[in-house]
């Protein structure tokens, strides 16, 4: 992987001259390693642009943003001269949220916008305020947070059990956690003009489906939402059908 002049930004795969640029933004208490394959399985004249947020890997050293709004613009410089062509954001999670932010923020100062959103595995603003004050997860216990982690997926079988791992991810998990659970939306906030798409796993125990739906209420432009087998990680063990969805729903937004 190439990591360009700034440091929240990873390209697995550089192509200066893309046809269309992908920022991909990945979950709490994860990395950008969770889509270090996916540039291989997308089009040659795609740049696939991985975000990487603080307080992990190469930026560990880094101080983890205080809120969600300032991680969102903490990655915004990221962006700077990248935008001169058709670019696409996909979030997973959390990393729905920061996209959703950051294309809030590039509305609001008349900046280029990405062609498509892709928002996978969390509700709309409409229902994740609720859902969150009711169940933060952040503020669990360690036996309570361990056990619902393990139940989302998306870690080996038995990482969370060990107690050395737990020590060294616990404290990133939680300030991640905390981010999009204090975050509240603004009811100001403007109508997105860019076409949008959901996608939810049908086992998944953080998001339902029909909060997820809910995305159709803030863009002028609704492509619909998918429904994968599986959990929060529905894409783990497989992401050709995400990444052959995310392409038709590119191509319908380009076009």
């Amino acid at each position: 992987m190439t990591a360009p002049d700034h440091p929240h930004l990873v390209l697995p795969r550089p192509r200066p001259d893309a046809r269309l640029r992908l920022f991909l933004f990945h979950h709490a208490g994860g990395s950008h390693l969770v889509f270090r394959d996916w540039a291989a399985r997308l089009p040659d004249d795609w740049e696939v642009c991985l975000l990487a947020y603080p307080g992990r890997l190469r930026l560990h050293r880094l101080p983890l943003p205080p809120s969600l709004a300032e991680l969102a613009a903490l990655l915004r410089p990221a962006l700077d001269g990248r935008l001169d062509r058709p670019f696409a954001f996909f979030g997973h999670s959390m990393g729905a949220l920061v996209a959703y932010q950051l294309t809030l923020e590039l509305l609001r100062d008349g900046a280029p916008l990405p062609a498509w959103l892709g928002l996978s595995g969390f509700e709309a603003p409409n229902r994740a305020p609720k859902k969150t004050r009711e169940r933060s997860l952040h503020r669990f216990d360690d036996a309570g947070l361990r056990r619902e982690l393990a139940a989302l997926g998306g870690t080996p079988a038995g990482f969370l059990d060990d107690e050395a791992n737990w020590q060294a991810v616990a404290r990133l998990i939680r300030a991640d956690l905390a981010l999009f659970e204090t975050w509240r939306a603004d009811p100001l906030a403007p109508t997105l003009p860019m076409p949008v798409s959901a996608f939810v796993g049908a086992q998944d125990r953080l998001v339902t489906e029909e909060g997820v739906t809910h995305w159709a209420y803030f863009t002028q432009r609704w492509l619909g939402h998918r429904r994968y087998e599986g959990d929060h990680f529905y894409f783990a063990a497989d992401p050709a059908p995400l990444l052959a969805a995310l392409q038709a729903d590119v191509a319908r937004a380009l076009a």
